[in-house]
C-alpha cells in the first residue's frame, strides 16, 4: 500500500508538500531500480545483500516494541552489507579472470 493516502488522512498541510514528497519518492525509487538493474548482472551476490538488506529492515521492524536501533547504527549496517556484496562478487569476479587467463589457449581478458 501506498503512503500517499495516509499522508492525506493524518496530514493538515497543504496539498504542495504531500504532491511534493510523493513525486520526489516516485524519481528516486526510479532511478534507483535503473542503477540496481545495471548492476545485477557484473554484482553476483547483489541480489542476495539485497534479500539481506531486505530481511534487516523487517526484523527491526518487528523486533521495534523490545529493540531500538538507533538511525545510524541501521545505515551502517547496510552500508557493511552491500560493501561486502560487492566486494565479493569483484573478488569472485578476479577470481575467475585469473583462473581463465591460467588454461591453456584461453584468450587474455583485460581490465578496464
Amino acid at each position: 500500500m501506498s503512503s500517499g493516502p495516509w499522508c492525506w488522512c493524518c496530514s493538515r498541510w497543504t496539498p504542495c508538500p504531500l504532491y511534493n514528497s510523493n513525486a520526489f519518492a516516485i524519481l528516486g525509487l526510479r532511478a534507483l531500480y535503473l542503477v540496481l538493474a545495471g548492476t545485477v548482472g557484473t554484482l553476483r551476490y547483489l541480489h542476495y545483500d539485497l534479500a539481506g538488506v531486505l530481511a534487516f529492515a523487517g526484523l527491526k521492524m518487528v523486533l521495534e516494541p523490545w529493540l531500538h536501533a538507533p538511525p545510524m547504527t541501521s545505515v551502517l549496517i547496510i552500508v557493511t552489507l552491500i560493501t561486502g556484496a560487492v566486494w565479493a562478487s569483484q573478488r569472485a569476479r578476479r577470481r575467475e579472470a585469473r583462473a581463465a587467463a591460467s588454461r591453456p589457449g584461453a584468450p587474455v581478458e583485460r581490465e578496464a
